[in-house]
């Protein structure tokens, strides 16, 4: 019977085998999407669109990329390695393997994806309660073939990951003002040395809040047709006024001196955040009337945080050709519901 029972443990943590399939790349509009595909040794890449428009070239020496004419052509990789291309029209090779302008960037690898997993504090709570999220140990994340070298938290059900950098454990509190249960998909994201990534999922449900007791009923007396008995005159005892309740330290929120801040691969860009007090603080980057980037993250006391911000596609693209102008808001909320916000002028470099 043991014998049966550790061998069912074995195989729930045997790691999945990679399973990653051949790519495809479009490319119109002056850019490639997506920028970057990871594929086995072996595999193959589709590149799809018009090559007499943007033609194909390899910025690795002895790789065949050329292609100046049709809609589709299939290029297959048996060996490990980056293989980097351009568009010989908007695009240039700054130096071996090296690209720039319209550009992609093609990652050959036999690594194991990552294994996302991670355990909760609580997964039914009330208003206001602390839930903490661990990834590490036994029961969370790891990497068959190398090490975890990011972890990535939506926290909210919004879809926007945040990083943590190489923390594998992060906490939020939660809150409820409707009168049904809430139910939140928090997600992880993991990322190994080796640009492979896996996700996983937990449901928190947080419980409504609890309805207001009800006034108390006042009964009126009736008056009585005795009168009351003669008592001594007391003289009235002074009252001592309420203290005032203290009021909550002003809440402020603030962003770095510098305005020029480099964007990282990914399209990932990181804000430091200075807060008065703990809360959540909501980044987002707008060009032209337009979200372009968006970041979230919880201040467990008041300091400086640093908020990685997610760029859109086409902001990627922009800050690839040269700086680029963002308005940058950020907006932090305590737990009792105040909020402070802040606008500033960034600009956005290539790193």
């Amino acid at each position: 019977m043991k014998r049966v029972v550790l061998a069912a443990l074995t195989l729930l943590l045997v790691p999945a085998a990679s399973a990653r399939a051949n790519a495809t790349v479009s490319f119109t509009d002056f850019a490639y999407t997506p920028g970057t595909v990871t594929i086995d040794p072996g595999q193959s890449v589709t590149f799809n669109g018009d090559f007499a428009s943007h033609p194909l070239r390899s910025a690795r020496t002895g790789t065949s990329l050329t292609t100046d004419t049709g809609s589709s052509s299939v290029k297959t990789f048996p060996n490990p390695g980056t293989y980097r291309y351009y568009c010989n029209i908007h695009g240039f090779k700054a130096s071996e393997n090296q690209v720039g302008g319209m550009a992609g960037t093609i990652i050959v690898t036999g690594n194991q994806p990552p294994i996302a997993a991670f355990t909760a504090s609580a997964e039914t709570v009330d208003p206001g309660t602390t839930v903490r999220f661990d990834a590490s140990g036994m029961m969370g994340s790891s990497d068959p073939d190398g090490t975890i070298e990011s972890y990535e938290w939506d926290l909210d059900g919004r879809g926007a990951f945040v990083s943590t950098g190489v923390m594998p454990s992060t906490s939020i509190v939660y809150d409820n003002v409707g009168t049904a249960d809430r139910k939140i998909t928090v997600r992880l994201r993991v990322m190994d040395s080796g640009g492979a990534s896996s996700t996983a999922t937990r449901t928190i449900t947080v419980r409504p809040s609890p309805p207001a007791d009800p006034a108390p009923v006042v009964t009126t007396p009736v008056a009585s047709t005795v009168p009351p008995p003669t008592s001594p005159t007391v003289a009235a005892t002074p009252v001592t006024p309420p203290v005032a309740p203290s009021v909550a330290a002003p809440l402020s929120v603030t962003l770095p001196a510098a305005n020029a801040i480099s964007v990282r691969a990914g399209g990932r860009v990181s804000l430091a955040v200075r807060a008065s007090a703990g809360g959540t603080a909501e980044v987002t980057f707008r060009r032209a009337g337009r979200t372009v980037g968006r970041g979230r993250l919880s201040f467990p006391a008041g300091a400086t945080r640093n908020v990685s911000v997610t760029l859109t596609a086409a902001a990627r693209r922009a800050v690839a050709r040269g700086s680029y102008r963002v308005s940058a808001t950020v907006r932090l909320t305590d737990p009792s519901g105040r909020r402070a916000q802040v606008t500033r002028t960034l600009t956005l470099r290539r790193r």
